[in-house]
């Protein structure tokens, strides 16, 4: 994922999270979307360049045309690295 990918995945990403957590009661809606960007950013330091972290976009090759995007990572928990 390029530095333009990540612009558009962490604005659909972050909406996505702050409605999220409005539905399931954690966050209220005035402060969810500023809760999620901050979220983001404390996990995705670095953008698509964060240690550990792997962004793709995901195309139907048919349709040429981005379907959505695959984001994971890898963790350490206690003294493994979990992902």
């Amino acid at each position: 994922m390029d530095s333009t990918a990540f612009a558009a995945f962490s604005e659909v990403a972050a909406d996505n999270y702050a409605k999220d957590n409005v539905a399931n009661g954690r966050w209220n809606t005035a402060d969810a979307p500023r809760l999620a960007r901050e979220e983001t950013q404390r996990l995705l330091p670095d953008g698509e360049k964060t240690k550990d972290n792997f962004l793709f976009v995901l195309r139907d090759t048919e349709a040429n045309a981005e379907v959505g995007y695959l984001w994971y990572g890898t963790m350490v928990r206690g003294t493994k690295k979990v992902g």
